[in-house]
C-alpha cells in the first residue's frame, strides 16, 4: 500500500493525497548492472483539496463535472546502482481520473510525469 501526498503548483495551486495498492516487479537480467524495479498501483483514490480547474468540463446543461475525489493509478520504473538499491532514481506517470464516466460524469483525467529521487530507510 503507498500513501501519496503532493501539491500541485503552477497553473493551479492545490493538494492532494492519493492511496493505491502497489505491485513491485524487480526480476530483470540486467540487475547485475542497474537494479532496476517496476512498480504499479492499478486501482487506488485521489483526494484533491478542492475541485481542479483542469478537470472542469461543462455538459450539456453547462454544470461542472469536476470532482475531489477520483480514481487514481501510477505506471512507474526506478533506476539504482546494484551496491546502492536504497538509493533510486524513478520516473512515474500519475493517473487521475473518473475511471470511464463511472465516478462523476464530464470529467477530463489529469496526468503528471513525475522525476524524483528516493532513498528508503
Amino acid at each position: 500500500m503507498e500513501g501519496l501526498p503532493a501539491r500541485q503548483f503552477g497553473k493551479q495551486n492545490i493538494s492532494e493525497f492519493a492511496i493505491a495498492p502497489r505491485f513491485t516487479w524487480s526480476g530483470f537480467p540486467w540487475n547485475d548492472y542497474v537494479y532496476t524495479r517496476f512498480r504499479v498501483a492499478p486501482i487506488g483514490v485521489s483526494i484533491n483539496s478542492r475541485k481542479s480547474k483542469l478537470e472542469e468540463e461543462k455538459d450539456s446543461n453547462g454544470e461542472n463535472g469536476s470532482k475531489r475525489v477520483l480514481y487514481y493509478s501510477f505506471f512507474e520504473i526506478a533506476l539504482s546502482p546494484p551496491s546502492a538499491k536504497e538509493n533510486e532514481f524513478f520516473i512515474r506517470l500519475h493517473h487521475r481520473c473518473a475511471f470511464f464516466n463511472q465516478i462523476a460524469k464530464h470529467i477530463n483525467g489529469e496526468d503528471f510525469v513525475l522525476l524524483g529521487f528516493r532513498r528508503d530507510f
